[in-house]
């Protein structure tokens, strides 16, 4: 410790002797030398205190220690009175006073999704660095802010991202060399910071899988060939799917998404200039407007020509933003936009691709003793052609044919004939016609 006179104050130094595994480390509020006593009000940045199992911070301390980086990694627990004026803890894990921030999590903690105070919307930096007991996480939509390296080289092994967390911070799951699994709630995350996800288990093997509900958004598993970006990205920056430690050996195409609005010239960086995709050969940009490139001219680190496919009548706008387009094989228009078609009961529906780049025909077949009524649009048309400039979904709706009714005043013998008009449903009972609420039909 260190004298800091004449203010009679110590502060712990960030380096001291090594601890006894297992020590349950107790800073003290004071301490006394040459014959006066020294308050402790402050722990110097990235305390090294890897063998304790516990820790006691005293209610002197009046600055906010920096944990970023700090050797916790036999700690347990972190231990205050409960007057402590500027922490607090739960379950071992230490807290800011109102619990709105955590700080930092034992290495040792099992933390778990139920562990998350309501209260909290912020994770710190090193929130979880290096923490061996952490798996399975499911980030709460209370949780609107991350800190620089919030999972650092952690053991977690899949985590759901709310639509609370617009963002991934630097290197949020940077060394994750268990995540196997990342999944964005829709419409979640608009910006991917730089190494985020390197030497993950994702980049390391292709083994793991990042998707948004419902649809796939960043993929990389076995031997995919293509990376997809979510259609809620609006921000790529340096290095964020760097494969410079991963070593990967089988992407072909990116696909960027129609959100996008600025991207980093080293997007797709490797650390060594030297080192670069082998067989990197086409890149799809979704949006309508060419994207900002942040920095100089875009960088592909591509040992193969590659080719840009833009949507469909902006090909002048892309090949005049040189900066973006400049790297780039080829420059061609294509069909960039993915079409779902979402099958119901009473038909079928099927679309082909028409001469016209972005044109579609879209087709409604109704089954035997359906017929077609409208599609998710309202077009009544069953056979249609359509223009697609953004990702669509269509689905039709089919209802059963109408049974020929005379409205006569003949008596049937037909009693409680079900049947749907104008999708109205009819109910025929002796020679009259009903309503669903037994009205009955002039």
């Amino acid at each position: 410790m260190t004298a800091l006179a004449p203010n009679l104050t110590v502060k712990v130094t960030r380096q001291g002797h090594s601890l006894k595994e297992g020590t349950d480390l107790v800073i003290p509020a004071s301490v006394k030398y040459i014959g006066q006593t020294f308050a402790v009000k402050e722990i110097e940045n990235g305390p090294q205190f890897g063998n304790a199992k516990t820790l006691s911070l005293p209610n002197s301390i009046t600055q906010k220690v920096n944990w970023w980086g700090a050797d916790l990694s036999s700690l347990e627990a972190f231990i205050v009175e409960d007057d402590n004026p500027i922490y607090t803890v739960v379950g071992g894990v230490l807290y800011s006073k109102d619990k709105v921030t955590l700080y930092r999590c034992p290495a040792k903690k099992a933390f778990t999704s139920a562990d998350f105070q309501p209260e909290t919307k912020y994770l710190g930096g090193h929130a979880f660095y290096k923490n061996t007991a952490i798996s399975d996480l499911v980030i709460p939509n209370t949780i609107t802010n991350t800190d620089l390296n919030t999972f650092y080289a952690s053991s977690i092994t899949s985590v759901f991202i709310p639509a609370t967390l617009p963002s991934l911070c630097n290197g949020m799951f940077e060394g994750c060399l268990q995540l196997a699994s990342v999944t964005f709630e829709n419409s979640a995350v608009m910006s991917i910071a730089w190494d985020s996800f390197n030497n993950s288990k994702i980049l390391n093997d292709q083994t793991g899988d990042f998707k948004v509900i419902d649809s796939v958004a960043i993929k990389y598993m076995g031997t995919a060939d293509t990376v997809v970006f979510p259609d809620s990205i609006v921000n790529i920056v340096y290095s964020c799917i760097s494969y410079s430690r991963a070593g990967s050996k089988t992407m072909t195409t990116v696909i960027l998404p129609a959100s996008l609005k600025t991207v980093y010239y080293q997007f797709l960086s490797f650390n060594s200039a030297s080192e670069k995709y082998p067989l990197l050969e086409k890149i799809i940009c979704k949006a309508q407007d060419v994207p900002n490139v942040i920095g100089s001219q875009l960088q592909l680190n591509s040992e193969k020509d590659v080719t840009l496919v833009v949507p469909c009548g902006k090909l002048s706008d892309y090949t005049a933003a040189t900066i973006f387009s400049n790297p780039f094989a080829t420059i061609e228009e294509g069909f960039v936009y993915n079409v779902t078609l979402k099958q119901t009961a009473g038909g079928t529906i099927a679309y082909t691709k028409k001469e016209e780049c972005n044109e579609i025909e879209l087709t409604a077949t109704p089954d035997e003793g359906y017929e077609f009524v409208k599609w998710n649009d309202d077009n009544t048309d069953a056979t249609r052609t359509v223009a697609v400039n953004s990702d669509i979904e269509f689905s039709a709706t089919f209802q059963i044919k109408p049974t020929a009714i005379s409205q006569t005043n003949q008596k049937s013998t037909i009693n409680n004939q079900k049947v749907i008009k104008d999708g109205q449903l009819l109910i025929l009972h002796d020679g009259k016609i009903f309503n669903a609420v037994g009205q009955e039909v002039k």
